[in-house]
């Protein structure tokens, strides 16, 4: 079995990531929080692919490639593949000069992952030996999927009456109560374990976190057909064009009330179950 490092400072963005990984029964997920972090594990772990991001504290991506590159022995060559922003150019061309293998672009999806995936690994009989012997492993925990289960739907909303109310309503209409979740790193984790036919995302969630849950959503190909609506305040509802392009199916005001929010869901052509 091989071990793919990821290394992303946001959890949301790494969650996504190591979503798109999960297909791949073959490998063993490793996660970091930083480039500092990253390297300890490299010090003590057999890894044989590295995806970084390239903006983090500690250590960032730049930094990580080069202690890489300079640590690793001539006989062995760790496949790093760095994540950029998208129209990057000259920021890939330096990744390139300072030994990246491959960059990909925001929001990482698996159409463009996976084939990276298949290239690198591919080529290698053995895994590839620690960096420097050091440290046993840190106790990072590998990512690992279910089975999915029946269908069911997503509200994403912090917790408190407005979505008791709104769950109930929804489980009476539809006839199945929904799963919840607090942040985009829990809906990350359900739509992971789960199938998901439906999506509710309260954009008032902390910061900017439903729309950078959204995007990293709607750049993952297995979830472009799944139905989105999003639950919005007074305020946001004046920027209803800036929400159509988050690829929301739906926009409902927070003030219909639970039963209209329901009702207007009950609309939707639910995704069955797989």
């Amino acid at each position: 079995m091989k071990t793919v490092l990821v290394v992303e400072d946001s959890e949301l963005s790494r969650g996504f990531i190591c979503m798109a990984l999960s297909s791949r029964p073959d490998i063993k997920i490793i996660e970091a929080s930083d480039g500092q972090e990253a390297w300890e594990i490299l010090e003590g772990n057999c890894v044989s692919l590295v995806i970084t991001d390239l903006h983090m504290p500690r250590l960032d991506g730049f930094g990580l490639l080069k202690k890489i590159r300079e640590a690793e022995p001539v006989d062995a060559h760790v496949p790093v593949i760095a994540v950029t922003t998208q129209g990057q150019l000259e920021t890939m061309d330096a990744l390139v000069d300072e030994g990246a293998d491959a960059c990909i672009a925001k929001p990482v999806t698996p159409q463009a992952l996976l084939p990276l995936l298949d290239r690198y690994l591919s080529t290698q009989t053995e895994p590839l030996q620690s960096i420097a012997p050091s440290n046993p492993d840190p106790g990072v925990e590998p990512v690992s999927g279910l089975d999915p289960d029946e269908a069911s739907g997503l509200v994403v909303m912090a917790a408190g009456a407005a979505r008791d109310e709104i769950v109930r309503e929804l489980a009476a209409t539809l006839g199945a109560e929904p799963l919840v979740a607090e942040t985009g790193m829990e809906a990350v984790g359900q739509l992971f374990l789960h199938t998901i036919n439906y999506l509710l995302v309260d954009m008032s969630l902390p910061g900017n976190e439903a729309v950078v849950f959204l995007g990293q959503l709607r750049g993952n190909q297995a979830y472009n057909s799944l139905p989105v609506a999003l639950l919005v305040t007074k305020a946001v509802e004046q920027d209803l064009a800036e929400l159509d392009n988050l690829g929301a199916d739906q926009i409902i005001p927070e003030s219909v009330g639970p039963g209209k929010v329901a009702e207007l869901i009950g609309q939707f052509p639910l995704r069955p179950a797989d």
